[in-house]
C-alpha cells in the first residue's frame, strides 16, 4: 500500500510518499481450541497457534511480564482447573499440568530477548488425555476386599 503524505511546512507544501508496511495478519485459535469459557486464555497477543495431531490443539500468547505468565495459571484454577503437577519456577521452562471438566491442559512460560514472555497451551479433550474431572471422593470410595487389603501387606 503506498501512503502520501501533505504537509505545510514554513508556507510550503512537502509531501512525502512510501510504503506501508503490511500489518502482520492476526492469528486466529486453532479450530479445535477450546471455547474461552471452557479454557480461559491469559491477556495477550496471540504468536502462534495450531491443531495437532490426536485431537490436540496448541496455542502460544505474548505476555506482558513474568506476572502476568502466572496469572495464566490462576485464571485457569479459578476456572475449576485442578493442577495435577509443576515443574520449573521462573519465566522459563516452568510446565504446569491440569484437568478440567472436559479439557486437560499443559502450560509453558518461556522468555527470550526475542519474544519477550510467552505462555503456551498444550490442550487436550479430557477423554484423550485421561484426566479426571474431580479430585476423587473418599466419602463415595469403598474399601478394597479383605483379601486385596491382606495381599497389599503382606
Amino acid at each position: 500500500m503506498t501512503l502520501a503524505i501533505v504537509a505545510l511546512v514554513g508556507g510550503s507544501a512537502a509531501i512525502f510518499i512510501g510504503k506501508l508496511a503490511p500489518a502482520a495478519p492476526e492469528i486466529a485459535l486453532p479450530a479445535g481450541f477450546p471455547a474461552q469459557r471452557q479454557l480461559p486464555l491469559v491477556q495477550g497477543n496471540i504468536v502462534a497457534a495450531a491443531d495437532l495431531a490426536g485431537r490436540q490443539s496448541s496455542v502460544t500468547i505474548a505476555v506482558a511480564d513474568y506476572s502476568s505468565q502466572k496469572s495464566a495459571l490462576t485464571e485457569l484454577a479459578d476456572a475449576g482447573f485442578v493442577e495435577i503437577g509443576s515443574r520449573g519456577d521462573g519465566p522459563t521452562g516452568t510446565v504446569t499440568s491440569l484437568s478440567g471438566q472436559d479439557f486437560a491442559v499443559r502450560v509453558v512460560f518461556d522468555h527470550s530477548e526475542a519474544r519477550g514472555y510467552t505462555v503456551t497451551y498444550l490442550a487436550s479433550p479430557a477423554d484423550l488425555a485421561g484426566a479426571s474431572t474431580a479430585a476423587p471422593d473418599s466419602s463415595t470410595e469403598s474399601p478394597p476386599p479383605e483379601s486385596e487389603a491382606q495381599d497389599a501387606v503382606g
